[in-house]
Order: structure tokens, then C-alpha cells, then sequence
């Protein structure tokens, strides 16, 4: 795995629209440098490094085959967990969000359903959940988007994408 010399550039906010936006539009231009992945990922580190103050971090890419995360690019983590880790797609932070609303969301149905919770409570609830399934979806489009750009620059076919799309679109 890479691994990258502390910096001592302090971190800067990264709330305002046009540090998020400069941040970006950097981040995008080192993908165009150059060929090596492994250079583009210790640069995007080093430009993340600027904007979040982190002791450990790691980039993670899609093996599409599987529909795995696993680790590229890594800095303090243990070799065992940089070789090891994988995540299945739909697995991961939205996966568990969605699981997680979907569960609070019928505890709190059966507890009105017992006269133990407003409706308010209910609508609450249903609405983290609509929240979740929609991040859920976006990450999915957004997956889709990039590996469709991904597989055009390359001159690869995106019909796999549409299959990918129709029949890999499992519940969280």
C-alpha cells in the first residue's frame, strides 16, 4: 500500500461552497496528470490532507466483478485490514442508514399502532427513512455515473452498465 510523509499545512474549512468546489476542481485535475494510479491517489491524499486533518486514510475502489470496496490506497492502517477489507456494494454507511431507518421505522409504526407514539413520530420516522432510501439511491447513481465515465474514457462498452443496473439492484 502507499504511504505518504506527514504534512504540516493546516487544515482548512471545507464548509463554504467555493473551498468544496476548489477542492474538487483540484482533486479532477490531478486524475488528469497522469497514468499512474498510484501517483494520482498519494496526490489526491495529499490535497484531502489540506482540507481534513486525518491520522488514517484510505481510498477504496470498486472491483466490479465482485461488487467489492477494497482498499488502494492507505495511510495508518494495519497491513491485515488494508489486505483484507472488503465491502459489498449496498453494504457499507447507506447500506447500514437505510437498514438502520428502515428498522426505527417500524419500532416506531408498532408503537403507534399501540397508542405509544405520535403521528408525528410516524411521519418522522418514515421520512428518515425516504431520506436513507434516496442517499441509498443517489450513491447507486453516482457509482453508475462514475464507472460509466470510467468505462467511456477507457473506450470500454456501457451496456454492462444497464445489466449492472436491472439486475444488481438489490434491497439494502
Amino acid at each position: 500500500m502507499g504511504s505518504l510523509a506527514p504534512m504540516s499545512a493546516p487544515a482548512a474549512p471545507a464548509s463554504t461552497p467555493s473551498n468544496v468546489e476548489a477542492f474538487l476542481l483540484e482533486v479532477v485535475e490531478l486524475t488528469n496528470t497522469t497514468l499512474d494510479l498510484n501517483a494520482q491517489l498519494a496526490s489526491i491524499a495529499q490535497v484531502t490532507r489540506r482540507v481534513i486533518d486525518y491520522e488514517i486514510f484510505s481510498i477504496l475502489l470498486l472491483n466490479e466483478k465482485t461488487q467489492e470496496l477494497r482498499m488502494r490506497f492507505e495511510i495508518g492502517h494495519s497491513p491485515e485490514v488494508a489486505d483484507r477489507l472488503r465491502i459489498k456494494v449496498g453494504k457499507g454507511i447507506t447500506g447500514q442508514a437505510v437498514a438502520q431507518s428502515g428498522e426505527a421505522h417500524r419500532i416506531v409504526a408498532r408503537k403507534y399502532d399501540g397508542g405509544l407514539a405520535t403521528a408525528v413520530e410516524l411521519f418522522d420516522a418514515a421520512a428518515e427513512e425516504t431520506g436513507a432510501r434516496l442517499g441509498y439511491a443517489d450513491a447507486r447513481y453516482q457509482a453508475v455515473v462514475a464507472l460509466a465515465q470510467r468505462r467511456r474514457a477507457a473506450g470500454l462498452d456501457l451496456d454492462p452498465l444497464t445489466t449492472l443496473e436491472a439486475a444488481d439492484h438489490p434491497e439494502p
